[in-house]
């Protein structure tokens, strides 16, 4: 569409697109996705025209498929932490609240245990923090005491059915170390979930079942009670479903609160690579969006006109080789004759450019994990952030931890989660199963947080 298509035509030819629901959406997901759509245009009322190609894919008829990504739908855990008793259903985007301490870290080291689990680095996972004593609950740290409990369940969007996957492990407190005591996976159809079949396999009394062995354990070398089952499933056999969750968990990726100090990585010159996803430490992002802007242009305007929304100034960007094959940043702005690299940049400038990238590039996450991403942001830019949030959701599974009331303000009471701490033990709790509709009628969730009406407060 051209530069001067005009917002209600374009929003109206969005509706159509989705009310044609190619992907058999429900009615409240055609309407969540008309609201985003809406917000999108209404960001441009002081404007007769939209930026050019706003929207990510090459047709906004493409863009607005609802992709057929697999969730974790539900998580129970015991004994990790804070978590001694907690089962979590898990919808497209997540966002914790809650005060420090109140275990909204501990989900996500949930995940991150499951992800490091799949790609056998399990025993690693637990060193980085400290040995299993220091992960396991503190009243249940003794050896012969009850175990750690993870379990995780893989399902597609509920309206598309199929298969379901439940996965869980036991791992128990050794003199020095621990072991995995039991582990199973199974699955069933989406519509018969409480009638999953056998295991596809079993982990326990130090043998390994599958459905077909029946009771009989097949033969293996010797197994790793230090690491997932899963990632030792004989390769002469076919253990699909194993290998679909042992994929969808490797795929999971973690973003902390992005470093910008003087010699931070996102400041200095990096190496041109053929990197598609932001890491961690921004240590590649040049080279992202570089390629971005090759090998998917729409995309990259998109980003662009966000970009300029957020830094009205803001021309172009270019990405000027500095020697030894490595690459800088130039930022083109209207309010200087020359550019800006990234060391003259804000830290909110940095961490808006990064969250960007990782929030529009094609390269999607299974499950992405946003520990704080509000740091050093701007209420406004707040705001993009959150539309940007949903707008991924929509494409894959988001899992938030956030102190930002400016945050929670645009968000759906299906999309909060509120930690609380009693007696040493987390409880979650999802907003919408709260009393809220009175309230919201006056207030929004920002207020019913700061109010005490949400919970999730010291």
């Amino acid at each position: 569409m051209n530069r001067q298509t005009n917002k209600a035509d374009r929003l109206r030819q969005i509706e159509e697109i989705l009310w044609a629901n190619p992907e058999g959406l429900t009615r409240a997901e055609i309407a969540r996705r008309l609201g985003v759509e809406r917000s999108t245009i209404s960001r441009y009322i002081d404007s007769d025209d939209l930026p050019p190609d706003i929207f990510i894919d090459e047709s906004d008829k493409d863009r607005l498929k609802l992709d057929r990504r697999l969730q974790i739908t539900q998580i129970v855990v015991h004994n990790l932490r804070s978590l001694v008793d907690v089962t979590l259903d898990l919808k497209s985007l997540n966002v914790m609240i809650g005060p420090n301490g109140a275990g909204k870290t501990a989900l996500m080291e949930v995940l991150l245990l499951l992800h490091s689990g799949a790609n056998g680095d399990l025993s690693s996972f637990f060193d980085e923090r400290g040995g299993f004593h220091s992960v396991i609950s503190a009243t249940t740290n003794q050896t012969g005491q009850p175990p750690m409990t993870v379990g995780a369940r893989l399902a597609p969007p509920p309206h598309l059915g199929g298969r379901v996957t439940n996965f869980e492990v036991e791992l128990r407190r050794l003199q020095i170390g621990y072991a995995i005591t039991a582990e199973s996976l199974e699955s069933g159809t989406a519509s018969t979930p409480g009638n999953l079949r056998n295991a596809e396999y079993a982990f326990q009394d130090g043998k390994l079942y599958t459905s077909k062995s029946a009771n009989e354990p097949i033969p293996l070398p010797k197994l790793r009670s230090s690491e997932l089952m899963l990632t030792q499933l004989p390769t002469d056999r076919p253990f699909r479903e194993s290998l679909r969750f042992k994929e969808f968990l490797s795929a999971i990726d973690f973003y902390p609160p992005l470093q910008v100090t003087g010699r931070a990585p996102i400041r200095l010159p990096q190496p041109l690579t053929p990197a598609t996803k932001p890491d961690a430490e921004g240590s590649n992002l040049f080279s992202v969006l570089y390629n971005l802007r090759i090998s998917h242009p729409e995309t990259y305007e998109r980003l662009l006109a966000l970009m300029r929304q957020a830094f009205p100034g803001l021309k172009r960007f270019e990405f000027p080789v500095v020697g030894a094959g490595q690459v800088t940043l130039a930022w083109y702005d209207e309010s200087s004759k020359q550019p800006f690299y990234p060391g003259q940049l804000s830290e909110g400038t940095l961490r808006f450019l990064w969250l960007a990238a990782i929030l529009l590039t094609p390269a999607q996450s299974s499950i992405l994990l946003l520990d704080e991403p509000e740091v050093s942001l701007h209420p406004q830019l707040i705001r993009l952030l959150v539309a940007l949030l949903q707008d991924y959701a929509m494409r894959s599974q988001v899992v938030v931890a956030t102190h930002s009331s400016d945050l929670v303000r645009w968000l759906e009471p299906d999309e909060v989660i509120v930690a609380d701490k009693e007696d040493g033990q987390t409880r979650f709790t999802r907003a919408d199963t709260l009393d809220l509709a009175e309230w919201l009628a006056e207030y929004d969730l920002r207020d019913l947080w700061q109010m005490g009406h949400l919970g999730g407060r010291v």
